[in-house]
């Protein structure tokens, strides 16, 4: 009788359908386990510039304490101490997008990954599994003071590094041998 109870759990707890479903636009994360809500926690995904992308994934990797390699830690000196910390990194991509405990605030603010507070982050890490489905859908609102100015940063940039009409990226001076070569293939 033993047996077959301790079997029945062993099935239950091996192919409990679990998922993680990831809405950027509301900023919000739900763990799935058998069509009922596990978990529900706030997140901060990517800021401007580093956007958290949509599409279907799975749980590639866990590591409870992981050190970026991505997004060194640099000191007022410029020194490298480190990577950035990632504690209880569930990794999403191979490209360095994870779910991970980190700083909160109420604003995209990450380098593309999905932070979330400490205590729900040890729980997700707790209940998931390497393989788990995970779906990220939605828009992430940058109508934060934050990410507005540096969304009028980014384009500013931007604006500043278009070629002026008429010349090309490599040529900065107009160069002797473009001038004579024009007016050789004029001649032809």
């Amino acid at each position: 009788m033993h047996f077959l109870i301790y079997m029945f759990f062993l099935t239950v707890v091996v192919f409990a359908d679990k998922s993680i479903v990831i809405n950027l636009s509301n900023q919000e994360l739900t763990a799935i386990e058998d069509n009922a809500t596990f978990l529900i926690s706030k997140i901060s995904t990517g800021r401007v510039g580093y956007t958290t992308p949509t599409g279907h994934y799975k749980v590639l990797e866990k590591e409870r304490m992981h050190i970026s390699n991505r997004y060194p830690i640099i000191d007022k000196k410029e020194n490298i101490r480190g990577g950035a910390k990632m504690p209880y990194m569930i990794r999403v991509t191979n490209t360095g997008i994870a779910m991970h405990a980190g700083e909160m605030v109420d604003y995209p603010d990450s380098h593309g990954c999905i932070r979330l507070p400490y205590g729900k982050a040890m729980q997700l890490f707790k209940w998931s599994d390497v393989g788990i489905k995970i779906k990220i859908t939605g828009k992430t609102p940058y109508n934060d003071k934050i990410n507005k100015m540096r969304l009028s940063v980014l384009k500013s940039k931007h604006k500043s590094t278009k070629p002026k009409k008429g010349t090309h990226d490599f040529i900065s001076k107009p160069v002797a041998w473009v001038d004579s070569s024009l007016e050789y293939y004029d001649e032809l």
